[in-house]
C-alpha cells in the first residue's frame, strides 16, 4: 500500500516517509542520493539538510510511477520536491527538483 492511498489525496502535514524504519546505526535514518539527485541539488543550491527536512517533515506525500514516493515541502519560498524509493532500510533518493507553485490541492 502506497503512503498516498492510505493518506487520501495529499493532505497537509503528511506522513514522514522514514517513520516507519529507514534508520541506521546509532538511529540516523539511512539515505542515499543518486547521482542525478546531487546534481539537481548542486543545480538548486540545495543541501543534504534540506532533503533530510523534507523526508521528515514533508507537507504532502504523493505516489508515483515505480513505487516512487513524492514528497513536497515549502521551502525558501519555493516548493521542494523529492522523489525516492525505499530500498530495505534505505530511502534511495532518485531526483530533486524546485517548483514555484505545490502539488494540486495544497
Amino acid at each position: 500500500m502506497h503512503l498516498s492511498s492510505a493518506l487520501g489525496a495529499c493532505p497537509r502535514g503528511g506522513m514522514s516517509l522514514l517513520a516507519d524504519g529507514g534508520m541506521g546505526d546509532y538511529g540516523v535514518p539511512t539515505i542515499r542520493y543518486t547521482r542525478h539527485a546531487r546534481n539537481r541539488m548542486r543545480l538548486w543550491h540545495l543541501t543534504e539538510a534540506d532533503g533530510m527536512e523534507v523526508l521528515t517533515q514533508p507537507d504532502c506525500v504523493a505516489s508515483s510511477r515505480q513505487g516512487r514516493e513524492r514528497v513536497w515541502k515549502q521551502i525558501h519560498g519555493g516548493w521542494f520536491r523529492v522523489a525516492s524509493i525505499q530500498e530495505g532500510q534505505t530511502t534511495v533518493v532518485v531526483t530533486v527538483t524546485v517548483r514555484r507553485r505545490g502539488p494540486e490541492g495544497v
